[in-house]
């Protein structure tokens, strides 16, 4: 188990989060995460960004030229 102590910096708390628990989760500065509370305990866990193929994020583009398409008789 891992200890720490929250800080205050500015207007906020800060949790500092010791360079070995940052390195077991691939977690850096900027990263994001979530936080809930159960049972009395926070839980942060690393929230990973989505990753989207090349058909994914081109299909709303095709579809949108395709209802374009239609519009103007040219289909």
């Amino acid at each position: 188990m891992y200890t720490t102590r929250l800080k205050k910096v500015g207007g906020s708390i800060m949790l500092a989060v010791p360079p070995a628990v940052l390195k077991t989760l691939e977690l850096s500065t900027d990263s994001e995460v979530g936080m809930t509370i159960n049972n009395g305990c926070l839980i942060i866990e690393p929230q990973k960004r989505p990753h989207y193929s090349l058909e994914e994020l081109l299909a709303p583009v095709r579809s949108a030229r395709r209802n374009e398409r239609r519009g103007s008789g040219m289909d």
